[in-house]
């Protein structure tokens, strides 16, 4: 435990729970509701602290001034981001709206794109929720750990059959208007109607897949809970 502290003073980490288990680190912390777990950690150790999850290091911040120092002086350092499977089955291969439309309350959408959609959210958020092993213990997925990616790739393919039906609708609408290429302007425009004008003068950034990654971004985050 000595050598573990002076270790962690030489290269200047946070510090860190122990015992951090062989192989598992600190997953054996994991528990549902994460954040709750997190928040517990943070209250016992401090606003700074490393974990360890499985053969991924965590650190974890409670701290806003820290935080704003993570984001601000150090913002370089922390520019990267994990390729876990949510990222990869959620977010276009981790590209990650508003279409004029509300899907809650007084809605002006259909009803069944309305349950499609809150049917989707609360599938994602479920799926979100759970801990995927192989995402820090890679091996996990070849001894039967792969439960959890086939529900990932079914609701894949659900979110993406909304986003498509949503982007070709809004695709038509702007064609049917003459407003692509931006005749007849309207003083407000959505989200997507504003990324598919882009699409149009730089293509090679604005792909499709690029605009629906942002749209459920949108979508998700303006959803009423």
């Amino acid at each position: 435990m000595d050598s573990q502290k002076s270790l962690r003073k030489k290269r200047n980490l946070p510090p860190s729970p122990f015992p951090c288990l062989p192989i598992l680190g600190h997953l054996y912390l994991v528990k549902s509701p994460l954040h709750r777990v997190l928040s517990k950690l943070s209250r016992r150790h401090g606003p700074m602290l490393m974990l360890q999850f499985g053969n991924r290091r965590v650190f974890l911040v409670s701290s806003s001034a820290v935080v704003e120092e993570c984001l601000t002086t150090n913002d370089i350092a922390f520019a990267n981001r994990p390729h876990l499977l949510a990222g990869k089955h959620f977010g276009y291969d981790y590209t990650a709206l508003s279409c004029g439309k509300r899907y809650y309350g007084d809605s002006g959408a259909d009803v069944d794109e309305t349950r499609r959609f809150q049917e989707i959210v609360k599938e994602t958020c479920v799926l979100m929720e759970t801990t995927n092993l192989s995402d820090y213990l890679p091996w996990w997925k070849w001894v039967g750990g792969r439960s959890l990616e086939k529900q990932m790739v079914a609701l894949k393919e659900k979110r993406h059959e909304f986003m498509q039906s949503l982007l070709q609708e809004q695709k038509r609408k702007i064609v049917k208007d003459g407003n692509l290429a931006g005749e007849n302007i309207k003083k407000e425009q959505n989200f997507i109607e504003v990324l598919l004008k882009l699409q149009v003068t730089e293509p090679e950034y604005y792909k499709d897949d690029v605009i629906k990654g942002l749209m459920q971004v949108r979508l998700i985050d303006n959803f009423d809970y």
